[in-house]
């Protein structure tokens, strides 16, 4: 058995249950998150958003026609980007469709562009046409094309949308062997566990959030036990959380931090929040 302290000091703040499986989850500027399920048997993809501070829905089971085959890009501002693939058996992005994030009005949809990134006010999209690759800044709100850009104006644009400009956090997923944080490296001795190799890490001001998986073997079979935990920097642990028994193969990353919130799914079903500032 693990190590484990008896009792988290840090406390979920609000859990929100769901009727189907969360397949993603998408942040948002305006403190809301967008939660997409998916129920695989009936083929149905729907979204809901919750208020990041109460954990409250704000509304559920919205969907667009032919949602099986579509995703989300993200949430900028108050409008959400979905796109469609080229084919069900093809999973490539094609075409943005721009829908309203409080009362799901269809602002605007272009067919023939791909996603790259996006802000607040403008969308950066390229053609699909192969062979004659053309780069679009876009009006976010009206879905027109504001100037053609080359190559190089896009990527310089990219490079300088920054993700993290409203306390919005994502860990990154390191090789167990990359790891040079003593306290992280410690508290994994310590626990003497055979550790799968890929590690989400985060810090937060004297805190290093983990996510990692346990590997072991049923009937020559590798599972994996996915847990989050909370450290200080004396390699304490401060909360500890298992995400999911018995899985079939590690899910990477298995959190973020939203404005002080850390988020978290729980058995697929369930999305934790613990306020950490």
């Amino acid at each position: 058995m693990f190590n484990f302290l008896s009792k988290n000091i840090f406390k979920i703040n609000w859990k929100q249950n769901f009727e189907y499986p969360i397949w993603k989850i998408f942040p948002s500027s305006q403190n809301i998150i967008l939660c997409e399920t998916r129920d695989i048997e009936n083929k149905i993809t729907k979204y809901h958003s919750i208020d990041l501070n109460t954990g409250k829905f704000i509304w559920q089971n919205y969907f667009l026609d032919n949602n099986w085959w579509m995703g989300v890009e993200g949430v900028y501002g108050d409008v959400i980007l979905f796109h469609e693939y080229e084919r069900p058996d093809f999973p490539i992005h094609k075409s943005i469709i721009a829908v309203d994030l409080f009362n799901h009005s269809v602002l605007w949809q272009l067919k023939d562009v791909k996603f790259v990134s996006a802000t607040v006010d403008f969308v950066f999209a390229t053609s699909s046409n192969i062979e004659q690759q053309i780069f679009y800044q876009i009006n976010i709100k009206s879905g027109d094309i504001i100037k053609n850009l080359s190559y190089e104006e896009m990527k310089l644009i990219t490079s300088q949308i920054i993700e993290n400009s409203r306390n919005l956090y994502f860990p990154d997923s390191l090789d167990i062997e990359e790891i040079r944080i003593d306290n992280i490296i410690r508290y994994f001795s310590n626990l003497n566990k055979n550790i799968f190799k890929v590690v989400d890490i985060l810090q937060s001001n004297q805190l290093n959030i983990i996510g990692f998986s346990v590997e072991q073997y049923v009937n020559g079979k590798a599972l994996f036990d996915d847990y989050i935990s909370i450290i200080d920097l004396e390699a304490k642990q401060l909360y500890i959380d298992k995400l999911f028994t018995n899985g079939n193969q590690v899910v990477s990353p298995r959190f973020y931090m939203d404005n002080g919130f850390l988020i978290y799914i729980k058995n697929k079903f369930i999305l934790n929040a613990i306020m950490l500032q």
